[in-house]
């Protein structure tokens, strides 16, 4: 098998799982997303542009774990004081 058919292979499966894996793990990522709008009315989706290969930049979306609240000097509040009851959970993979 050449190198370009098994870099369309490579690319139909990947494209295979991720959707199978968007499918099945959507109902769990709906009641993330309910869970973090019930704790803070905030957004659910945190994005982020990144640079990827070939300095390619694309977006990558999270669920948000923190929010952007300030002090009454206009700073932002530290780690413990901003982050999210549900969101500590998340963020220590108390999910995976």
């Amino acid at each position: 098998m050449n190198r370009r058919m098994q870099l369309v292979l490579k690319r139909f499966f990947d494209i295979f799982v991720s959707v199978a894996a968007l499918i099945l793990l959507s109902p769990l990522m709906v009641l993330i997303a309910l869970a973090i709008k019930l704790d803070d009315r905030g957004p659910v989706l945190y994005v982020q542009d990144r640079v990827g290969k070939d300095g390619r930049t694309f977006r990558c979306y999270k669920f948000r774990t923190m929010t952007d609240a300030r002090n009454g000097h206009d700073a932002t509040l530290s780690d413990e004081k901003h982050r999210k009851l549900f969101a500590t959970y998340l963020s220590l993979g108390g999910l995976w």
